[in-house]
């Protein structure tokens, strides 16, 4: 199953929906995403799905922890981030990987190279 965005290359691919933690007792309720009211979402045990977004794929999954569910995010390049919800285990990565982000959006943006009058040895400098 893929949904895919208007930008193009953004794409979600469900490998698998998991499963519903019943087990009873305390931490159950943290399988959920808040304890009550009508916004109330289930994180399923074993739900996996993959994100494409410019080039990377970023693998994300719901696992069974000591204390509640883990949210574990990782990359094709090598980066991988657990957290206690999703947006923290997306902020990791975020921090994780924002260096490496921002280099490469300075690279792009200021390249390296001079192009242009500075470039062209037969310009007239003024």
């Amino acid at each position: 199953m893929a949904a895919e965005e208007a930008e193009g290359d953004r794409v979600i691919e469900i490998v698998s929906a998991g499963s519903l933690y019943r087990r009873g007792g305390d931490w159950e309720r943290k399988y959920w995403s808040c304890s009550r009211g009508k916004d109330r979402y289930p994180y399923p045990v074993g739900y996996h799905a993959v994100r494409h977004f410019s080039g990377i794929s970023y693998a994300m999954e719901i696992q069974q922890g000591p204390r509640g569910p883990i949210f574990l995010v990782t990359s094709t390049e090598g980066d991988s981030v657990t957290g206690e919800t999703p947006d923290f285990a997306w902020k990791n990565l975020q921090k994780k990987t924002g260096a490496k982000v921002r280099n490469w959006q300075i690279r792009r943006s200021f390249p390296q190279k001079i192009d242009g009058a500075e470039a062209c040895p037969d310009f007239p400098h003024l």
